[in-house]
């Protein structure tokens, strides 16, 4: 049985990044979207220390409520990288806008392919300047329709180019 079946969210909210790193796949499995919003809410250094083995298995709901970055960190690009795409689709339009521009640009096919249409337009223009032509070539016609006209003029002209 897990350990965090009978923590409160603010008990989870009080565990150091060691214990973090020292939960199990099976706790995180577990854990409820109020345990794991409130993993996230007051130190991202948690989200940190999550192991990507231990990320992975997140439901989507799971993954919606996390709160990936904040102005202390969030996410590592490994992590990122570990996400499914069904956990890439299931992440929101704000989600994305918290991205770290690298993070965006160390995103892999299959990953930018699975964002959804609806959240494209809450990419930056620095998140999309990260990716690199390669990249943005994997985004779907639906996703390149979803681009709003601010972000179509900030695009390089290096898209544009055969």
């Amino acid at each position: 049985m897990s350990i965090v079946i009978g923590m409160t969210p603010a008990q989870i909210a009080a565990l150091s990044t060691q214990q973090i790193k020292d939960l199990g796949t099976a706790d995180f499995k577990a854990m409820t979207t109020s345990q794991i919003a409130a993993l996230s809410s007051s130190n991202t250094s948690q989200i940190a220390a999550i192991e990507t083995e231990d990320l992975v298995v997140l439901s989507t709901s799971q993954v919606q409520a996390l709160q990936l970055y904040n102005s202390s960190g969030g996410l590592t690009t490994s992590q990122v990288q570990a996400l499914t795409t069904a956990q890439i689709k299931a992440l929101t339009g704000s989600q994305f806008a918290e991205f770290e521009v690298a993070d965006m640009a160390a995103l892999l096919a299959d990953q930018l392919k699975a964002i959804d249409v609806s959240d494209v337009a809450s990419l930056t223009d620095a998140q999309l300047a990260a990716l690199n032509t390669s990249q943005f070539q994997e985004l779907t016609t639906a996703q390149i329709a979803g681009l709003t006209t601010s972000q179509v003029t900030a695009l390089s002209t290096n898209y544009f180019a055969n």
